[in-house]
This record gives C-alpha cells, sequence and structure tokens, in this order.
C-alpha cells in the first residue's frame, strides 16, 4: 500500500471480499451480504476524516457489524402475514353499500321535521314503523298512525 490516501477503488479493490465473507457468515444470506458490503463501503468512503490505514480493515468490519445489527432489528420487527388470517374491515363493495346506506339515511333523517330530529324522540325513517303501528314522538305527547307496513322504528 502506498503512504498516500486510498482512493475507492483501491480500498474496494483491497477489502471488498473480506468484508463480503464477514458479513455473510454474520446473516447467512447471500442477497444481504452483498447490499451490506456495498453500504460498507460507501459510509467508509463519506465519513469524516480519514481512516488510519493500519486499522481500517477492523474500521470496515465494525461498520459492516453495525449496519448487519440494524438490518437484523429492523428484520426481526416484521411478521410474517397468515395467509389464512381474516381482514377485520369490510370488502371494497360492503364498504360502498354502507356508505351509500348511511347517505341514504341520513338523507331521510334531514327530511324529516325538526321535532323528529330532536334527541330524546322517536320518528320514523320512510320505509319503517314501529311494532305498534304508531310512531311515538314522545315530545309532543301524541301517537301517529304509521305510513308504512314495515316494523320498526329507530330512537335518537
Amino acid at each position: 500500500m502506498n503512504a498516500g490516501p486510498m482512493t475507492f477503488h483501491e480500498l474496494y479493490s483491497q477489502y471488498a471480499a473480506d468484508v463480503y465473507r464477514f458479513v455473510h457468515w454474520l446473516s447467512g444470506n447471500p442477497e444481504a451480504a452483498r447490499d451490506i458490503t456495498s453500504e460498507t463501503f460507501v459510509r467508509a468512503w463519506t465519513a469524516p476524516g480519514e481512516p488510519r490505514t493500519e486499522t481500517i480493515k477492523a474500521y470496515l468490519f465494525a461498520i459492516a457489524r453495525n449496519l448487519h445489527r440494524k438490518q437484523w432489528r429492523h428484520d426481526s420487527r416484521n411478521e410474517t402475514l397468515d395467509e389464512t388470517m381474516a381482514d377485520r374491515h369490510p370488502a371494497p363493495d360492503q364498504a360502498m353499500v354502507r356508505n351509500e346506506e348511511y347517505a341514504r339515511t341520513i338523507e331521510a333523517m334531514n327530511a324529516l321535521p325538526e321535532i323528529d330530529r330532536t334527541s330524546g324522540g322517536r320518528f320514523i325513517l320512510p320505509g319503517y314503523c314501529g311494532g305498534n303501528g304508531l310512531v311515538d314522538r314522545s315530545s309532543e305527547s301524541e301517537s301517529v298512525p304509521c305510513p308504512s307496513k314495515t316494523h320498526g322504528t329507530v330512537e335518537t
């Protein structure tokens, strides 16, 4: 080696195989070893200051080891998903139907008189009726005949 600073090509040519073997031994994965080896040399080359040539190999191994640990920590948080695991969210078509039903309900509620929309009162949505055939408007103290044959009331 020359006494002057090393070029990137010289550094890589001299130590890449050793760093690759070390990282491959650590990871057991040739693809990860190639990635970490490349990243090791980029980090060494872009680091502030010039590393000492007598300890350059140890310096490269330390960078590679730290990169491997970082990758291992990242990978250990990943979990493979079971293909049979059910999705808790509704399918897109079911969500669309729910949204349309919600919009129709809100539209129907907005079409009701104010007294029927206030909290505490029972009201009828178009197409729904109470089990007794009457709509109870507790705030008005009266019962009104149900306009629909379908049974079901909504309480607010």
